[in-house]
């Protein structure tokens, strides 16, 4: 193993024009009043510089040029003016020109009507994110990310999202009155500079045993560590200060993965990875081949002393595939947690659908990195009302976007590939094909995965454990909700309706805690109907459910318009409505004897379960 070429990286904006300054109360007709102004800059490479593509050899060195897809974002300042809206945030300069080694980029900025001399900033490539109310004008901190993951669109490329580069600071844009329209001259120069370095790695001679050159490779990987202090820092979220380029890491990794285009070998490979300058003890490499895992570990001997890589380097790897190298033979990889999400409709005869979610990392824990899967099965099932929950079929289920018995819907919004970092989501990966083989029953499943994304990149994994699937066709038997002693609500209706007889409404659970839903638990509703001058209280009896027409010694069935009317019971979990039972029928006896009541619930919800419990207590009038 050797390191090769350390090239350094920079370009320049060439100088538009040259003129002095307006004064800062010089302004046209529309001073005060937002404005935007279109503007182009011309742009050229003062020296080398990695754009998306890399041509050449690493004994040569490297060539580069700006491509079509390039895009800056610009930002604006002037100390004079107060509101942030008067600045230019982010704005989105394309190119429009490209000759040799110049660009010619556009956009509009923002200004206030005044002719001013303002500071310009800017950073490559643009990122398009949401600005908050103390975002606007902070030129001081854009949020960017180098990707922990990354991916290469061909052999011999870099992933562009993270070719960051920040123009230094020095270039003045002038708005004046030179003719009939408002006009503009950039002076002095926007010069760049790169905030990332490039690690590259490509196989030498191979004399493993049973590795071949033809063996098609999927994905690389560096991982650095240090003996002592903190882990290095590869990628990371990050706010990056256009005045000084400075970056304040949030999140940091101590390691870059690729995913490499389909249909590449091992005796192809340039792969290329972009990392933040860092230093390390220790170099970690693996190439992931469809038949296997190679690393290879390259110590500080090896290195020549402490590896460090700075801003616009390139540092070449050969990684000769022998002895020395660690080979894992190709497994699935490890699925640590699967949730069911909910219910989907299926329009297909005695199927149930479920969204499910499966992660490789714990979204518990501490380490939010890795992948969800997020899929919408669809299972044959039989109509059951006593079966409390569904077992996946025994099958091998196509991802289709036809509905059919046992098959995967493959839509876009719905089952993908999402690759998180620290805790975020970083992009959403579709897939074009594969299959879900399942194996066991809700109490340990074996569920595995062999599909093919959309970027053409192999994903085989595989679940061990448990998966509870509620049916959603079960009927609750009976319910008793026990003893009720907190009466939160009684409120009493004189003839509402000016049909002979009074309401009242009374609301009862265990606590109040559970009535405000802050705990788990059982809430009653109940609309008594009563003679008249029932203002007392509720009179002794028992009652039975009626919808139409209402008559005094009869509570209202439950019912829903714009929200539950009438007498319902319902569950509430986790700070929400898990479940609820409009009672339809049966007998409701009520008794008021020493300053409380006794409520007694026999009753049958629209399902045909049954509702049996107890209201004791004083009400809350």
């Amino acid at each position: 193993m050797k390191k090769s070429i350390l090239s350094a990286i920079g370009l320049a904006f060439a100088a538009f024009g040259l003129a002095g300054c307006q004064t800062e109360t010089d302004h046209g007709d529309n001073a005060g009043e937002l404005r935007t102004q279109t503007i182009s800059i011309p742009s050229r490479m003062a020296a080398p510089a990695t754009r998306t593509t890399m041509e050449g050899d690493k004994a040569s060195g490297f060539g580069t040029e700006w491509i079509d897809a390039d895009k800056l974002g610009v930002y604006s300042y002037n100390s004079e003016v107060v509101s942030s809206y008067a600045l230019t945030r982010n704005a989105n300069f394309g190119i429009t020109s490209i000759e040799g080694g110049a660009a010619t980029f556009r956009g509009e900025i923002t200004w206030d009507g005044f002719y001013r001399t303002w500071e310009l900033y800017a950073y490559y490539p643009r990122v398009a994110f949401s600005y908050d109310a103390t975002m606007a004008t902070s030129y001081k901190a854009v949020p960017l990310t180098i990707s922990k993951t990354q991916t290469m669109p061909a052999n011999g490329t870099h992933d562009p999202g993270n070719d960051y580069m920040v123009a230094m600071p020095g270039t003045r844009l002038v708005i004046d009155a030179g003719n009939a329209y408002d006009s503009y001259r950039v002076l002095d120069e926007f010069t760049f500079r790169y905030l990332v370095g490039f690690v590259n790695l490509s196989v030498g001679d191979i004399t493993a045993a049973g590795v071949s050159a033809d063996e098609a490779v999927t994905g690389v990987k560096i991982v650095g560590e240090s003996d002592s202090g903190p882990a290095p820092q590869l990628s990371g979220n990050f706010n990056l200060d256009l005045t000084d380029g400075a970056m304040e890491f949030t999140t940091t990794s101590n390691e870059v993965s690729v995913s490499l285009p389909a249909g590449l070998t091992l005796g192809e490979l340039d792969a290329w990875m972009v990392v933040n300058p860092f230093a390390a003890d220790r170099l970690t490499f693996s190439i992931t081949t469809e038949n296997r895992t190679i690393s290879k570990t390259i110590d500080a001997e090896a290195l020549r002393g402490r590896f460090d890589i700075a801003a616009g380097e390139i540092k070449t790897f050969n990684m000769a595939i022998d002895e020395e190298c660690a080979i894992e033979e190709a497994r699935p990889i490890e699925l640590v947690r699967a949730d069911y999400r909910g219910p989907q409709g299926s329009s297909v005869p005695d199927t149930h659908a479920y969204a499910l979610r499966f992660y490789d990392y714990d979204p518990s824990g501490d380490d939010l990195n890795g992948f969800q899967l997020d899929v919408i099965v669809v299972a044959a099932q039989e109509p059951d009302t006593t079966r409390e929950a569904d077992d996946l079929p025994a099958d091998t289920y196509e991802f289709t976007t036809a509905s059919e018995a046992n098959t995967v819907y493959n839509h876009q919004y719905l089952t993908y590939v999402m690759i998180v970092e620290n805790g975020m989501t970083m992009r959403q990966v579709l897939i074009s094909g594969g299959t879900m083989t399942v194996e066991g029953d809700h109490t340990n499943y074996r569920i595995e995965f062999d599909i093919t994304r959309a970027d053409g990149q192999r994903l085989w994994a595989e679940y061990n454990g448990p998966l509870d699937l509620p049916n959603r066709d079960y009927i609750v038997p009976a319910v008793d909700f026990g003893t009720l002693s907190h009466i939160a609500r009684a409120e009493y209706g004189a003839n509402p309706y000016g049909q002979g007889y009074d309401i009242w409404l009374l609301s009862a659970a265990p606590d109040a805690d559970v009535y405000n839903r802050n705990e788990d638990g059982w809430i009653v509703h109940l609309q008594f109907n009563t003679q008249t001058d029932s203002a007392a209280g509720i009179p002794d009896g028992d009652y039975s459910f009626v919808y139409s027409p209402m008559v005094a010694g009869t509570v209202l069935q439950g019912y829903e318009s714009g929200g539950i009317r009438g007498s319902w019971l319902v569950r509430n979990e986790g700070g929400r409505e898990a479940v609820r039972y409009p009672l339809l029928s049966g007998v409701v006896s009520s008794a008021y004897v020493d300053g409380e009541y006794t409520i007694e619930v026999d009753a049958v919800s629209n399902n045909g379960t049954t509702v049996t419990g107890t209201i004791q207590g004083a009400p809350s009038m």
